[in-house]
């Protein structure tokens, strides 16, 4: 079987200008916040099953990459039981700020 779905990698910028003296990361640098981003591949989507989106955050000290093997493993899940009313849509796995 396929991989049934495909993986994205984002880049977004976090807050900026840091607006008080009190930041950690000084004025000027600007924050960047990384994303996965793993969609459906568009001849899996079933138009019978609710889709149904999932956001993956890791505790202090991981990354989001600690996410991959459970989210192919709900990807197989969704697609290796089609008598399940949802089916896996997206799936966001994101890293704290200064984590991963």
């Amino acid at each position: 079987m396929s991989q049934p779905y495909d993986r994205y990698v984002k880049v977004v910028e976090a807050e900026f200008p840091r607006m008080t003296i009190n930041s950690t990361i000084p004025t000027g640098i600007s924050l960047a916040v990384v994303f996965d981003h793993y969609r459906i591949r568009r001849e899996w989507k079933s138009q019978n099953r609710k889709p149904v989106n999932l956001f993956f955050m890791s505790g202090t000290g991981m990354t989001k990459a600690i996410w991959q093997y459970h989210i192919k493993r709900l990807f197989q899940y969704s697609e290796e039981h089609e008598d399940l009313p949802w089916q896996l849509n997206n799936v966001i796995a994101v890293d704290l700020v200064n984590h991963g």
